[in-house]
């Protein structure tokens, strides 16, 4: 489709009136004798209508390592995998063992599950027979209250056993067998074989403690040993009913350091807690804080002072997360360009002849950024004050365009006529267009879409759909710092990107979500056309995403941790997608 000018205006979008969907089943207005989108109750793999991660854990899983500090875990170059975890998760800065350096592990271990570090005369790592502990602690708690607790110890060689240590076992690793008022503990303390079946099925208990054997908890073994082991086991953990449910956190900590401070490594997995660097001061007592707080228990000993992890690792927040205000932009059915705020209620009409639905992106300085395809499969940028301009004068043609954003820089890729990924870089300021003199990249590949785009201030990243790098399909790729790499997804339209969160329009139209980091995936329903736009709030916060239904009209739905809420038409006529970029949030 071409015009003799580029981007030329032209006439007004054409409207459906705002339909106010209830929660439930919906269908939406029809335009054209065509069917509206069916806006349906949104699904997910948990199996709870509507919920949203974060109104209640129902377990927990806490995983004891031995015998390293912060500094030697975090970043270590022997421990790739627990700081991946550290990085896409909830990591604790400033959390220490709670107790002094030099003393037994034993110690540690009864902070974690009683609030004080026991009654032993002799000061060591006794065994169980040695130094019982008639104390309450949250084993018992837990049986009290009903929910129940499992303890699985690597190598135990026998339920509940009391021998204090035997081959790679250690007793005081998971303190249960010291707790006189323990009756169940021959039943509920076992080895290892139980959990992987009990992942699949879902936890019969409320508080799990996972312990590796002394050569997997870095006590015997290395470090790149325990790493090893954590990336063998914690995905099992995440990808089981429980997890993929909302249902299940996940804490893996340290039970003493070697330094003065005895600070350890504590990072806190859930669906709630990705991306989080909390500096508060916890200790073994704000583990067990935090357990009790999440399961509904009273505080024990130290933890009744302590801090509760909870708060600051969005643990036990309640209700939908808050969502940006946003920006979304359309071609309409004249394809003149659209613009509307998510706190507005009416349409802007900036102009311009598209051939394809725009992207947009917002700078530091508040300027929005509009990027068009116009005659020539040429690419076309304007502002809100600022008329159409080439991007790139005659360098630059393609369609399906995406763009991202990072402090005054520009990031824009979109598909060449020899479905390369082309891209380009420019620097804006002061709310100006940019000048002609930015470079045009050739990435490569065989694409299927355009790309979604995210930035940082050092380099843009690029998602698009594709068979393989050299064959175009429905696979999504990953290109950043040079190379291609394949995500687990699929999609079937060019794939949205916000601040870690991704939509895309699934083999059955419907709208699928996921989030960087989340081994889950969910289906926020409905029938859409086109290419997506997902605008998200800052870490640990929920996201809009906006879609073309099959009438036409543009879509909204508010996307929680694990599902969606209901869609709501936002009125016009939208000709293949929607674009959007944050504004505030």
């Amino acid at each position: 489709m071409t015009r003799r000018t580029p981007l030329l205006t032209s006439l007004a979008l054409g409207t459906v009136a705002l339909s106010a969907l209830s929660v439930g089943a919906v269908t939406a207005a029809t335009a054209g004798g065509r069917t509206g989108l069916s806006a349906s109750p949104p699904k997910a793999s948990a199996p709870r209508a509507g919920a949203v991660a974060g109104s209640g854990y129902k377990h927990l899983i806490v995983i004891p390592e031995e015998n390293h500090s912060y500094a030697e875990i975090v970043g270590s170059p022997a421990a790739p995998y627990f700081s991946s975890l550290a990085s896409s998760y909830g990591l604790a800065t400033n959390y220490t063992a709670g107790v002094p350096t030099a003393d037994y592990s034993l110690a540690s271990y009864l902070l974690m599950t009683e609030g004080t570090a026991g009654t032993n005369a002799n000061g060591s790592d006794c065994a169980p027979t040695e130094c019982p502990q008639p104390g309450d602690n949250i084993f018992h708690q837990a049986s009290v209250a009903g929910i129940g607790w499992h303890g699985y110890a690597e190598s135990m060689p026998t339920n509940c056993d009391r021998s204090g240590s035997a081959g790679l076992y250690a007793a005081r690793h998971l303190p249960a067998p010291y707790f006189t008022d323990l009756t169940d503990c021959p039943t509920n303390d076992t080895g290892l074989d139980p959990l992987p079946a009990d992942l699949t099925n879902g936890l019969p208990a409320a508080y799990n403690m996972v312990t590796p054997n002394l050569d997997n908890d870095m006590h015997d073994g290395s470090v790149q040993r325990g790493d090893a082991w954590l990336k063998a086991w914690v995905p099992r953990m995440m990808a089981g009913k429980d997890y993929r449910a909302g249902d299940l956190a996940i804490i893996i900590t340290w039970d003493e350091g070697s330094a003065a401070s005895n600070q350890v490594a504590t990072v806190v997995i859930s669906p709630t807690s990705m991306h989080i660097r909390d500096a508060t001061a916890y200790t073994h007592a704000s583990l067990l804080r935090t357990a009790e707080d999440l399961l509904g228990l009273p505080p024990l000993g130290a933890a009744a002072t302590a801090t509760s992890m909870a708060a600051g690792f969005r643990l036990g927040s309640s209700g939908t997360p808050a969502v940006p205000v946003s920006v979304f932009a359309v071609a309409g059915t004249t394809h003149a360009l659209y613009a509307r705020r998510s706190d507005g209620s009416a349409y802007t009409n900036l102009g311009g002849y598209l051939l394809d639905p725009p992207a947009v992106a917002r700078t530091a300085d508040g300027t929005n950024y509009y990027i068009g395809v116009g005659t020539g499969s040429r690419l076309f940028v304007r502002t809100d004050r600022i008329g159409w301009r080439e991007l790139v004068p005659g360098r630059l043609t393609c369609r399906s365009p995406g763009a991202a954003a990072a402090g005054q820089r520009l990031f824009v890729g979109c598909r060449g006529s020899d479905n390369h990924l082309r891209s380009t870089v420019v620097d804006v300021s002061g709310g100006n267009l940019p000048s002609s003199a930015a470079t045009v990249y050739d990435l490569g590949g065989v694409i299927s879409s355009g790309p979604g785009v995210a930035a940082d201030a050092g380099s843009g990243t690029y998602y698009v759909t594709a068979t393989r790098p050299d064959r175009a399909g429905n696979n999504l790729w990953r290109w950043s710092a040079g190379s291609w790499s394949r995500s687990p997804r699929a999609c079937r339209s060019q794939p949205a990107v916000s601040r870690g969160w991704f939509a895309c329009r699934g083999s059955r139209g419907t709208l699928r979500f996921w989030r960087d980091g989340d081994v889950r995936l969910f289906d926020a329903g409905g029938v859409i056309v086109g290419t997506p736009a997902v605008a998200a709030a800052a870490s640990g916060g929920g996201a809009t995403v906006y879609v073309e239904g099959t009438n036409g009209c543009v879509y909204a739905a508010n996307l929680g941790l694990t599902a969606a809420g209901p869609w709501r038409c936002l009125g016009g006529q939208a000709l293949g997608g929607v674009a959007a970029a944050v504004v505030t949030g």
